[in-house]
């Protein structure tokens, strides 16, 4: 029997927002047949999912890893995509636009509880940004026969 990590829905909906870039877009690799992105930076990232032919399956607002906050009781955290490799290697991912040190504080109690909760399972959890995203975009350009066309 096949023991899934998440239940292949979205934990948490994308509200409508009067700025800024939300959307959805179809994809065969989500189970319910659309993502959700909040962001350009997320629908990029969740397109290179889609045309990537080593990604399996990828989940949008995947799962919600409970968090103590100290005085304020607990809360949830939600990351941004769970991914599943063809090769079963499984990732759980946060996007962010800036990784300056004021992001990395703010968010290092809800970081470090992801990767806990991710290691237990046998999942990398990372965090990227605009930059990574960028050289993921070059090397997949890189390795795919569309540039090659062009060398």
């Amino acid at each position: 029997m096949r023991m899934d990590i998440i239940d292949w829905s979205a934990v948490r909906s994308i509200p409508p927002k009067t700025r800024g870039n939300r959307g959805y877009f179809p994809t065969k690799k989500v189970p319910t047949g659309y993502v959700a992105y909040e962001s350009q930076l997320e629908r990029d990232f969740f397109l290179l999912c889609d045309h990537d032919p080593s990604v399996l399956r990828f989940q949008h607002q995947p799962i919600k890893i409970p968090l103590k906050n100290g005085k304020k009781g607990s809360s949830g955290y939600t990351p941004d995509v769970f991914i599943e490799f063809m090769n079963k290697t499984k990732v759980l991912i946060e996007i962010k636009e800036e990784l300056d040190q004021k992001t990395v504080l703010k968010n290092k109690n809800k970081w470090n509880t992801a990767k806990k909760w991710a290691e237990k399972r046998g999942v990398i959890f990372s965090v990227i940004n605009k930059i990574i995203q960028n050289e993921m975009i070059f090397i997949y350009l890189l390795s795919s026969c569309v540039f090659r066309h062009f060398l």
